[in-house]
């Protein structure tokens, strides 16, 4: 797969999730497939880097539409334009792109630093409530960290994702819904098929996309228009 087949796969499936989230809460199904988004999302932010011709620029097109989205995701999830409980994926992806940057800039004369600072990003996610959080920042770290070992990058996010779940069940019961994210290793098989090809330019389309369907899907709810 190419990173606009990968890229269009996790639209989609976010498309899913959110459908599923705002207008059949009910239905987990859609959660289910839903969580197959974010760790590509997760993976195209590393690809990113490493294919970028200007990562600062990279990084403040995300920062830029990230503020652009917030009230949409707020009024998508929350049903208002403001709310500051739980901030878009955009400012996760920011900061995991910033952790990947520094890490990357220090690991080799400061690497002490380089993973002070890589903590900090997680602080940073967890700080400002972004969706994901810390979890995400170490999502995005992981991909970066064992980009050209496929093997070592397969078994970093089942680890990831099993050691997230024991925690979950030290405060939770076992359950289908307790254990939905980590579902999202499903994403794996996808990425492992990439074939390091661009495929189509679409630049800016998941930045429009992504606050647009949160629009129409809550302006479909509020007026049952199914």
């Amino acid at each position: 797969m190419n990173t606009f087949t990968l890229k269009m796969i996790a639209i989609i499936t976010m498309l899913i999730d959110h459908v599923g989230a705002i207008l059949f809460p009910e239905i987990l199904l859609f959660r289910f497939i839903g969580r197959i988004a974010f760790p590509i999302f997760a993976w195209l932010i590393a690809n990113g880097y490493f294919h970028t011709k200007d990562v600062k620029k990279y990084m403040l097109r995300l920062g830029v539409f990230a503020f652009i989205a917030e009230p949409f995701f707020d009024y998508g999830i929350f049903g208002t334009w403001v709310d500051f409980s739980h901030q878009n994926v955009l400012f996760t992806l920011l900061i995991g792109l910033l952790a990947i940057y520094l890490f990357d800039q220090l690991r080799v004369d400061k690497p002490v630093w380089a993973y002070i600072s890589l903590i900090l990003m997680m602080v940073a996610g967890e700080t400002i409530l972004s969706d994901y959080g810390a979890y995400g920042i170490i999502t995005m770290f992981l991909f970066y960290y064992f980009f050209e070992d496929k093997k070592k990058m397969a078994l970093a996010l089942l680890l990831l994702n099993v050691g997230r779940n024991l925690l979950i069940y030290t405060e939770y019961p076992i359950s289908f819904i307790n254990s939905l994210q980590f579902f999202c290793v499903l994403a794996l098989p996808l990425i492992l098929l990439y074939n390091k090809k661009a495929g189509p330019k679409a630049k800016y389309f998941f930045y429009i996309f992504y606050p647009l369907h949160l629009l129409i899907i809550r302006i479909i709810a509020e007026y049952n228009i199914f």
